[in-house]
């Protein structure tokens, strides 16, 4: 039995490569050993990452915008990594994103999940733009107090990438 891990990387348990844990006890450091491990395999160059326990968004543990957007994009890849996409909160739908976004352009199009400490929101997922899904991450370390202006500054974000997605297109 797995203790439940509360996070974005618990969903990269769906087929992550350590089958054995199905079968016997872990703790959240030997989830944390494995993660790094599989981390350094699959994403080389992120000598800042800090992974101290599994239980996710902590004072403990360090991971920058860049690699938990590079761990969105790999999801596709895995078994189930549809079905985590959809498990998602909706924004302006449901779950922790039911109020946000709401009456905006990018409502039903954003599937992420969000993250809050004291002084830190992240908010990382899918956004559908006219090109297709783009993955994104941002996360916000600030003072007390800011976490409400960081979640309206990553809304409005969110809308200027679906706008600057629609107007400028990729061409080939």
């Amino acid at each position: 039995h797995i203790p439940h891990i509360s996070n974005l990387f618990s969903y990269f348990f769906i087929d992550f490569p350590v089958k054995p844990w199905s079968y016997r006890l872990c703790s959240f450091q030997s989830v944390a050993t494995e993660l790094s491990r599989w981390i350094d395999e699959k994403f080389p160059g992120h000598p800042e990452r800090l992974i101290r326990d599994g239980s996710g968004l902590s004072r403990k543990n360090r991971l920058d915008a860049r690699l938990l957007r590079q761990l969105i994009d790999v999801v596709d890849d895995l078994r189930g990594g549809g079905v985590l996409l959809d498990a998602l909160p909706v924004g302006g739908v449901d779950g922790t994103l039911k109020k946000r976004l709401r009456g905006t352009k990018v409502a039903g199009k954003v599937r992420a999940k969000t993250g809050t400490i004291r002084g830190v929101s992240s908010l990382a997922g899918r956004l559908d733009g006219a090109t297709g899904p783009t993955s994104f991450c941002m996360i916000f370390s600030g003072r007390n107090g800011f976490t409400s202006r960081a979640r309206d500054w990553q809304d409005r974000a969110l809308l200027r990438v679906y706008k600057a997605l629609a107007a400028d297109p990729v061409k080939p």
